[in-house]
């Protein structure tokens, strides 16, 4: 049919109603304007379409349908043309003028591409003529400010984005690339699809455009870069005519291994399965309009026959009246699908999901494997027999297409510096933090109870720990500590039962059984230190600690200037004699202890020690511990015990060349030697460890400072007492003194 040809209109019955078809035959024409009957084939379509109507009297009673077709050749200059003669009723149409006397046209079907159907679309609009669409897919036709009586019967093309983002998702394809054409089509729909496909958690590789002009040059680079991307899948958002030229480009790069998914513009036509389609192709997953069985429909258009069919019909106007009639229509087809245009005048958006297979014996088959629907603009449903699906040989299952695999629980993404956020690596969580997703973004922080488990995929309550008696080295500790103490007691009890020989009243014996008491205290400190720690034992431990090694240790400063005073109250017109006596040394005990007295009882008062829980001394454990309170007052009492250790020391190494007879001195020298290394040592131990350990090298210190002292001062003496009395004599003693003069 040729431009302007109108075929004259059958008889009508009842009141007549004219429905006009604007058709572009050939709109999908090559460039040498070879026919394609595929176009045809939607004109004969209508033609059975109104056969059937007509044939129904349930439909339109006592009506009958004629129509008019007016060829644009994909002119929008044609189309406008028609435009302007529907509003007018006659061909040398002047606009908004009008003579005739019959009534307006009531509805015209629209032509396929949009470049044509829309601008009469806003033509129309102007006088509410509804133009019924069957190709324009466009989002535009929806602004209904702008085309206010344009009815789409195909789905908006935002569907067809979203229908495919949504299967991309359900294949847990994260990771794909997207050519389109440089047109309406292409560049709208393949946008609008990388916008939901991003906002579904997706990626795009690469989103290419082949131009409408140079394009082979550009199918080039284009499959270069499908070739190089890492990419498995690839969308297709191309007209017919651009697909074929692609794919022999393909096929020229050796490109295997891609599964492609189409959209509505998928060639189905048998000249187009060609051996390298069949071999790029195969496996290929297009969305396709939804199709249905029309009973009558395969013979109606296998009969047509230029003798049969002499004339098209025109079809007669049934209702005078905006518009309204027809944007409220619904009723279901012979097929059984429902027909209706939703509010923005888009029919229901459905689309059947077919799978390009290409048998062993070169047949091809288009197998429908699911559908995606959408019934409401906010209702969006994708079904898929995965199990009908035949993927291209590369694959035996459903191939994957992501740029980075799934961070497994315990793991957080971290993204590439420039890439996109599906490229990314997967890092462990930290301790303490968990993620117990896969893909998770971020790694969250278990309560101050809890820690995370080994995978870091769970929170775990934490553990409470403290030096109890209970384990091994509570055990050890105490055991050490009683074996100290049953030490000293013992060495206590051979002072007393020997206590009139001549080594034991030597240098002040009573001094010596103070020093005894003190060390046989000081070993049962330690066992404050073991167990759960509570007010009262916080208070204690430390503060009786301090008290009692420096009553130790002013006992054993009272006894080395005793020493000195008694070896020099002997030579003649010594001044020291006055000070002979005990009460130069309990002067020294009594004031060594009060001042450490002092200090702890103003650390009671100021602030004490308390007993906590630290969460975040050691991952994973709630360490049960005692809070000094004031650090300064606990190293104010240590610092004090050292000095006085410090000065017994310079004393006693002051004092050691005394006669032995009454000379402590070297060993208390030496004992005091061992006490200042133990605590000195101490310090940087006792900072750098944590939690029970901690205290289980203070513990350390007193026991081996304790030990020092007893053994370096009392084990000579008992050595002497138990193994060799004959030593323990006074004319010994003076004679070893006289012949070491």
């Amino acid at each position: 049919m040729h431009e302007g040809e109108k075929i004259m209109p059958f008889t009508c019955k009842g009141t007549p109603f004219i429905l006009i078809s604007i058709l572009s035959v050939d709109w999908e024409l090559t460039r040498e304007n070879k026919f394609y009957i595929r176009a045809y084939r939607f004109l004969r379509g209508m033609f059975f379409a109104v056969k059937e109507i007509n044939q129904t009297p349930e439909l339109l009673p006592n009506v009958t349908l004629g129509f008019h077709i007016f060829d644009t050749c994909f002119s929008e200059t044609r189309a406008l043309q028609a435009g302007m003669w529907l509003s007018s009723g006659q061909d040398d149409s002047i606009p908004n003028y009008r003579c005739l006397s019959r009534s307006v046209i009531p509805a015209i079907i629209g032509d396929g591409p949009p470049a044509c159907s829309l601008p009469v679309a806003r033509v129309l609009g102007l006088y509410k003529f509804p133009q019924i669409s069957h190709g324009s897919t466009l989002p535009t036709v929806s602004d209904k400010a702008q085309v206010p009586s344009f009815l789409a019967v195909v789905p908006n093309s935002k569907y067809q984005s979203i229908g495919i983002a949504r299967m991309l998702i359900h294949f847990g394809w994260r990771w794909i690339g997207i050519v389109a054409s440089d047109n309406d089509y292409g560049i709208e729909g393949s946008l609008d699809l990388k916008q939901e496909f991003l906002s579904a958690g997706g990626c795009v590789a690469f989103l290419d455009i082949i131009p409408i002009h140079n394009s082979m040059e550009q199918m080039k680079k284009t499959a270069e870069i499908i070739k190089k991307s890492t990419a498995t899948v690839v969308v297709l958002f191309l007209t017919t005519e651009k697909i074929g030229p692609l794919i022999e480009e393909l096929f020229l790069l050796n490109v295997s291994g891609k599964v492609w998914i189409a959209t509505v513009s998928w060639p189905n036509s048998e000249d187009f399965y060609s051996t390298t389609v069949q071999i790029i192709a195969n496996g290929t997953l297009a969305f396709i309009y939804h199709r249905g069985q029309i009973n009558g429909l395969k013979e109606f258009l296998h009969n047509i026959h230029p003798l049969t069919s002499p004339n098209d019909i025109f079809i007669t106007s049934l209702w005078e009246k905006l518009f309204h009639y027809v944007k409220n229509v619904h009723f279901k087809n012979r097929a059984g699908d429902d027909i209706f245009f939703n509010e923005h005048g888009e029919g229901r958006a459905r689309y059947d999901i077919v799978n390009w297979q290409v048998l062993p014996n070169g047949t091809v088959k288009n197998p429908k494997v699911g559908i995606y629907e959408s019934r409401t603009p906010g209702h969006h449903e994708v079904s898929i027999d995965e199990n009908a699906i035949f993927w291209n040989t590369m694959h035996s299952e459903v191939p994957k297409s992501v740029c980075s695999e799934s961070c497994p629980m315990g793991h957080r993404k971290v993204a590439r510096q420039g890439e996109p956020i599906c490229c990314y690596d997967c890092a462990p969580c930290s301790k303490g933090e968990i993620s117990n997703q896969t893909d998770s973004i971020e790694c969250y922080m278990c309560h101050e109870m809890y820690w995370s488990d080994g995978k870091h995929e769970k929170c775990i309550p934490k553990t409470i720990e403290f030096l109890s008696y209970e384990e091994i080295l509570g055990i050890v500790l105490c055991t050490i500590s009683l074996l100290t103490w049953l030490l000293s007691g013992f060495v206590l009890c051979v002072f007393i039962r020997y206590r009139d020989t001549p080594i034991v009243k030597a240098n002040n014996r009573e001094l010596s059984y103070l020093i005894l008491v003190s060390l046989m205290l000081c070993s049962l400190c330690s066992l404050i230190f073991i167990g759960h720690p509570e007010k009262t034992t916080c208070m204690l431990r430390q503060t009786a600690f301090g008290l009692i090694f420096s009553f130790s240790v002013s006992c054993i400063l009272s006894k080395t200037i005793t020493v000195v005073i008694a070896f020099n109250a002997t030579k003649p017109n010594s001044r020291l004699r006055n000070w002979v006596g005990k009460k130069i040394s309990n002067s020294i005990v009594i004031l060594g202890s009060l001042i450490q007295l002092a200090i702890c009882i103003a650390w009671l008062l100021i602030s004490p020690p308390f007993p906590k829980q630290n969460f975040e001394a050691e991952g994973g454990k709630i360490i049960i511990e005692c809070d000094e309170g004031s650090p300064t007052a606990f190293w104010c009492m240590l610092g004090y015990m050292g000095v006085l250790s410090t000065v017994s020391f310079i004393v006693a190494f002051l004092a050691r060349s005394l006669p032995d007879s009454f000379n402590e001195a070297k060993f208390i020298a030496f004992s005091m030697l061992v006490f200042v290394s133990v605590w000195l040592s101490f310090i940087p131990a006792f900072l750098s460890t944590k939690g029970k350990y901690m205290v289980a090298v203070e513990i350390f210190a007193m026991l081996s400072s304790t030990a020092g002292m007893l053994s370096c001062i009392f084990f000579p003496k008992c050595y002497v007492i138990l193994l060799m009395p004959e030593l323990n004599t006074r004319e010994q003693l003076m004679g070893k003194n006289i012949n070491k003069k």
